[in-house]
């Protein structure tokens, strides 16, 4: 009798996990998730992923059934803040304030940084890892500037921020900063401080005080009539999906990790500790959930169920999820199919919603400034392009381009100087290259994980490529907890950096004893970093002068780069 019952369950089961006929071709609905499941799997052929805001613009929330018009399926998309106010705050109280990166046509349309995310590219392929996002002003004969955040606000001196007219709230600027209206990749107006609303078909690039002063010293403020144009790379941690991170239509910020791989990841600090301090985000913690797959057949699959993340992550996983992400849960979970309806509506109007929707075959790839070619976003013909290496720098630039020593989002302004930011990011590079294996796998060999982990942060930025750095003990930031990203870095900086790289890469033997003109200028904290690259061969002087606060060319770092990979591999 227990044997036909089990047999009778089994049997249950079984049916539960077979997707149900749905009325729109290629998209059909199942269960079999944790409690109350319920899936939509989606055929992504002819289609791809989109993003839906507010009808009022960012930050600010709709009722769902006006978002999913027109998609053959929707999940609720990222969190977002639904109870923000409060004094101090740079938008109005009660709006919907969004959290986490969104893409939309291949423009950052808010944050930046690390995150974990989905995203599709134009042709409908879906890639779910954790991605660096950059976003970089383009500015005609004046070089590039780092952007920190896209539609949203910081207050750290040196902050870059870009704020399109996708918001359509008011927002104030200090009276100290520089705010340039920019109109058909023009700059049409520079002004102070105060408060802003982005005027239609606009957008507003906003430099902090330390920033204006920074850039102000090369003479590369950007002026009325300048041509400032905005590129944005998408870096995930696999390289072999690197090709469609680069071709990315859409990217919407989830939550906890579950799945890479065919691995159930929700207690992998490397995608997650940021969660664990959040007991609504807890592993341990059981609630509805929304959340997205790629599944072994290519089929991505959208759902909501009740459960804790490792429940969902396992369920996931035997139903053929190859990689899956946690979404936005409770009251904003969400979930529609065509024909079908709301299988979970929401409980509350939401800011954004992820949908799938046919392809537009005349839609072309938004292309970065440095791409060239004819789109909008291309450097003008006939002007000399100013993102190409000096001719004495080509060759070895292209080779730690080949070897896979430049960031995908650096490759561009090789003759302007290199941020702090830049300078970590491309430091972190040097570990896959020289020793096959990520950064993030030495910083889980040294056992920093969880709250030590989050302990890295930085008070002025908070991005995963500096915060991984500086665990890894090759950045230590400023004694008032700062790390002051867009500040160029100094050539004692970098070789300090470098110094303390290189004890986690290898040996490598010193080969010279060089002296300086000016060693009595080099910073006490930095001696030692200084004489290691230059004894090494790493950094070269110049007319018997090492110049240590003198700044360093993105071109220059690329070539330090490149003789630190050859002392490793004894090249």
């Amino acid at each position: 009798m227990k044997r036909l019952l089990s047999l009778a369950l089994a049997a249950a089961m079984t049916l539960a996990l077979i997707p149900a006929a749905h009325a729109a071709s290629g998209v059909t609905t199942g269960s079999g998730v944790a409690s109350g499941g319920k899936l939509v799997y989606v055929d992504m052929a002819g289609r791809t992923g989109d993003v839906v805001i507010g009808t009022d613009g960012l930050h600010t929330d709709t009722a769902a059934s006006s978002m999913v018009t027109g998609s053959v399926a929707a999940v609720n998309g990222g969190f977002f803040n639904s109870y923000y106010s409060g004094a101090g705050n740079v938008f109005p109280s009660n709006c919907a304030e969004v959290y986490g990166a969104l893409v939309r046509d291949g423009q950052v349309l808010h944050a930046g940084d690390a995150n974990n995310v989905i995203g599709f590219t134009y042709d409908g392929k879906v890639a779910i890892d954790r991605v660096t996002i950059q976003t970089t002003a383009v500015i005609s004969g004046k070089g590039t500037a780092t952007v920190w955040g896209v539609n949203k606000l910081y207050n750290d001196s040196t902050g870059i921020m870009l704020m399109t007219d996708d918001l359509k709230l008011a927002y104030t600027v200090p009276a100290s900063s520089k705010v340039f209206t920019i109109k058909d990749d023009k700059v049409v107006s520079v002004n102070g401080g105060g408060t802003y609303t982005t005027p239609a078909g606009c957008s507003v690039l906003i430099y902090n005080s330390g920033a204006v002063a920074n850039v102000s010293q090369w003479n590369s403020l950007p002026a009325v009539g300048d041509t400032i144009r905005f590129a944005y790379n998408y870096t995930g941690t696999r390289t072999a999906d690197q090709a469609m991170w680069d071709n990315m239509k859409t990217i919407v910020t989830g939550g906890r990790m579950l799945v890479q791989s065919k691995q159930n990841v929700t207690a992998n600090s490397s995608y997650n500790s940021q969660y664990d301090s959040d007991p609504k985000q807890s592993n341990t913690s059981s609630s509805l959930r929304s959340f997205a797959a790629v599944m072994g057949d290519g089929r991505l699959l959208l759902g909501t169920a009740s459960g804790t993340f490792p429940q969902i992550a396992n369920d996931l996983i035997a139903l053929g999820a190859v990689h899956a992400i946690s979404l936005d849960g409770g009251a904003s979970s969400m979930l529609y199919a065509d024909g079908s309806g709301f299988l979970t509506p929401a409980g509350r109007e939401l800011a954004v919603v992820l949908t799938i929707v046919p392809q537009d075959p005349n839609e072309k790839p938004y292309e970065n400034p440095e791409s060239g070619g004819s789109g909008s976003n291309a450097i003008d013909p006939g002007v000399a392009d100013p993102h190409t290496p000096s001719s004495w720098a080509a060759a070895d630039v292209e080779k730690a381009r080949s070897l896979g020593l430049i960031p995908s989002w650096l490759t561009y302004g090789y003759k302007g100087p290199i941020t702090r930011a830049e300078f970590a990011a491309t430091v972190l590079q040097l570990f896959p290259a020289c020793l096959g294996k990520s950064a993030d796998t030495i910083r889980d060999e040294m056992g920093i994980y969880g709250d030590e982990f989050a302990s890295y942060k930085f008070t002025d930025y908070d991005n995963y490529n500096v915060q991984l750095a500086a665990a890894l003990g090759i950045v230590t930031g400023y004694e008032d907890g700062t790390f002051r990203p867009n500040n160029s870095i100094t050539r004692e900086q970098a070789a300090i950096m470098i110094q303390r790289a290189v004890k986690l890469l290898g040996t490598v033997t010193p080969t010279k004893n060089p002296t300086f003109t000016d060693a009595a200028k080099v910073s006490p904290w930095a001696a030692e970093g200084v004489q290691f690259v230059t004894s090494c061969g790493i950094m070269n002087g110049s007319n018997n002068a090492f110049n240590p606060q003198g700044t360093y060319t993105r071109e220059q770092t690329y070539i330090t780069m490149l003789n630190v990979y050859n002392a490793i591999k004894g090249s």
